[in-house]
């Protein structure tokens, strides 16, 4: 299949099981799987889609198991998966280009028991993963971890939770088997604070004016700067590392 037509399956509203693996679908159309409410169960992997349809799965709100694998997205979006309340189980693997899952994805899948992120190019989760107070099973395995303090407070959460991980806990790509944990306990990780800054003064108007500010942190803190007239500027320390405003223009 290479396409789904709008309202191929508007008929079918007993149906539970969509099995749409295996195709050369390059997008979904985001109303049809809408004529479905009683959708259990969904596989769209090994496709070639590489985004997920706004509100492509808003009416489905009684899916338990979705299969994202081996697809083409780079990035889960917040509201992707909005609406997905009693999803229990998610297999996001194989995805060899998804480098970011955003920070609300999570705590729109509060019922989620069973999370396969292994095989994708992730190289930070979310702190909103601990919200996700049913999981059983974690497989988290071949993926590039960053192992800096954006993954600082994974240690302390997957300490108490080794019985649910279900795959080594490694950095990577090139890194010793299971060091994932001892590495992000000796970061050494502090917050962001303001050293110094340029006391209020009065410029005139059409004048330059210098306004200075000083900063530590570790790591080097990234900087987003709004002006005025609602331009915004960014400048990331260490640019190899995306931070989560890498979508904002460069300065």
């Amino acid at each position: 299949l290479t396409s789904i037509t709008k309202g191929l399956f508007d008929s079918l509203d007993e149906l539970r099981y969509l099995n749409l693996r295996s195709n050369p679908l390059l997008s979904l159309y985001n109303e049809v799987f809408h004529g479905l409410p009683l959708l259990s169960w969904l596989n769209i992997g090994d496709n070639y889609i590489s985004k997920i349809s706004k509100g492509l799965l808003k009416k489905n709100i009684l899916i338990e198991t979705l299969y994202l694998e081996r697809m083409k997205i780079e990035v889960l979006g917040e509201n992707d998966l909005k609406g997905l309340k009693n999803l229990k189980k998610l297999y996001l693997r194989n995805n060899e280009l998804l480098k970011e899952i955003e920070t609300y994805v999570f705590p729109n899948l509060k019922m989620l028991e069973t999370l396969d992120l292994s095989g994708n190019q992730l190289t930070y989760l979310p702190k909103t993963l601990e919200e996700l107070e049913n999981l059983e099973e974690l497989m988290i395995d071949t993926n590039p971890w960053g192992c800096d303090c954006r993954m600082a407070w994974f240690a302390h959460w997957a300490e108490k939770r080794m019985q649910i991980m279900k795959s080594e806990l490694s950095c990577g790509p090139h890194a010793y088997p299971n060091d994932m944990l001892p590495t992000l306990k000796h970061l050494n990780c502090t917050a962001p604070r303001i050293i110094y800054s340029t006391p209020l003064s009065y410029y005139v108007l059409k004048t330059n004016a210098l306004l200075e500010c000083k900063y530590a942190g570790n790591p080097l803190p990234s900087i987003t700067w709004v002006t005025p007239v609602r331009q915004i500027f960014h400048w990331n320390p260490e640019p190899n590392i995306p931070d989560v405003f890498h979508k904002h223009p460069a300065a």
